[in-house]
């Protein structure tokens, strides 16, 4: 029988945990910026708490107010995740859920620019991109997305025990939406994790047995539709593997980024980009890293993320508490 007991603090601290979710996180992430631990001490203090938990979760606000042994997204759907040995030591994909739904909450009251891409091809969806620009960079590719109806919000801060995203792609409605998170500081990166979100979007890997997908870790992937997401975006980038250069003598760096440079140019592409793709074909992950720290050695990718998004969002349509939420969630507060 559930404990329908009055609401404590302490009892949704432990429920919480069990998903995931550390105290640390509720009280500098969950909860804004004016709230502090004395709002506690009376009833209506602990109610507007335990709200805005609820809120900030998309969860079911009943669920904590009566000591329930389990709490739930208010809009559950199911996630596909990247079948890999790392996230299922994790607790739960409640978090997964919970930011997928309370992320495209903000999203709906903030962006109105209708979806209306109907790609099949990775080779149909470069050429509708070189269309419009001469080059495949992350400022046109961002700016690609946006104008075409699908937002891509950088999440900077996590729970300790949920890993962080490579990328995410969901679409609960008629909108999809990309997440991308912190990890990756080069554009070569998050330019391959954006095409992989797109691959998984056109190839229908979205639909009522998963419409939220989870990729943790691209370099690894464990199923077949990794692997096809993975082909989509070198396909996109570079036609086809065929068009890699031979580089299996290569002995330096200075040699990769000789080959790898100018070869880019053939495709319309980020040197780095091409740096990359070699990585995952060769599995050689160790030298790209090397190359593409030479190349760019002060990369901060997520910061083209968030002007992106300071720029297409209308924040003003947000309360002063969702803002707060999204600020701190997207690392806004930073900047």
């Amino acid at each position: 029988m559930e404990n329908q007991t009055e609401a404590n603090i302490d009892n949704i601290y432990t429920l919480l945990k069990s998903k995931g979710i550390d105290k640390k996180f509720i009280k500098e992430v969950l909860l804004p910026s004016w709230w502090d631990e004395n709002i506690l001490e009376t009833k209506t203090g602990l109610l507007q708490t335990i709200s805005l938990i609820s809120k900030n979760l998309g969860a079911n606000l009943s669920d904590l107010l009566t000591n329930k042994k389990d709490i739930h997204i208010c809009n559950e759907f199911v996630i596909k995740f990247k079948q890999n040995n790392s996230y299922k030591n994790l607790v739960t994909d409640f978090y997964p859920q919970s930011l997928a739904s309370r992320l495209n909450n903000i999203v709906e009251r903030t962006y109105s620019t209708e979806f209306t891409l109907n790609i099949r091809t990775a080779k149909e969806l470069r050429e509708v991109f070189l269309t419009d620009y001469s080059e495949i960079n992350l400022n046109n590719l961002l700016k690609f997305l946006w104008q075409n109806g699908i937002p891509v919000i950088y999440v900077s801060e996590y729970p300790k025990d949920v890993n962080k995203l490579d990328g995410m792609i969901f679409r609960l409605g008629n909108r999809p939406v990309i997440l991308i998170s912190s990890k990756r500081k080069h554009d070569a990166w998050l330019i391959f994790i954006l095409v992989h979100e797109l691959g998984h979007l056109f190839l229908n890997h979205l639909n009522e047995t998963g419409n939220v997908i989870f990729d943790q870790r691209l370099e690894t992937p464990a199923n077949i539709e990794e692997i096809a997401a993975n082909e989509f975006a070198i396909d996109f980038l570079i036609e086809s593997k065929k068009n890699i250069p031979n580089l299996k003598n290569i002995s330096s760096t200075f040699s990769l980024i000789n080959i790898l440079r100018p070869a880019s140019q053939r495709f319309n592409i980020d040197a780095g980009v091409l740096t990359l793709i070699y990585a995952f074909t060769s599995g050689n992950f160790s030298s790209a890293s090397r190359a593409l720290n030479s190349m760019f050695p002060e990369a901060n990718a997520g910061s083209r993320v968030i002007e992106f998004m300071k720029s297409n969002l209308a924040h003003e349509n947000l309360s002063e508490e969702d803002s707060d939420y999204f600020e701190t969630i997207t690392g806004l507060t930073g900047e």
